[in-house]
């Protein structure tokens, strides 16, 4: 009996399974800002740093043909000449719908 029980299950997820997908992202961006003027609405300050997003992503189509997808991760900015201590870590969580043109982002969080 658990053999036919396992062999069931394990032929019902063959099916789920394959539609899966798991990707990856890594984005590395740059920014340069000298905002050293005189200006009575901001603060003069240079802001020059480095950020770094490595995102993993689940991805599922269903029988309409729309992609479902949940993405987690994490932003980290690092000011250059700062400390590792200044180093600020943002984490990424939200789902993705997309069908057609359409694409919609419905849950984001940023706890820190």
């Amino acid at each position: 009996m658990k053999k036919v029980t396992l062999i069931f299950w394990m032929v019902c997820l063959t099916g789920i399974l394959q539609a899966q997908e798991f990707n990856y992202h890594i984005r590395l961006t740059h920014f340069f800002d000298n905002r050293e003027f005189d200006n009575q609405y901001a603060l003069p300050q240079t802001l020059f740093g480095i950020r770094l997003s490595p995102e993993l992503e689940w991805k599922k189509q269903d029988i309409q043909g729309a992609d479902h997808s949940i993405h987690v991760g994490i932003h980290y900015l690092q000011p250059i000449g700062g400390t590792i201590k200044l180093g600020q870590i943002d984490p990424i969580v939200f789902y993705e719908y997309k069908k057609g043109g359409v694409q919609s982002t419905f849950w984001s969080c940023s706890l820190f």
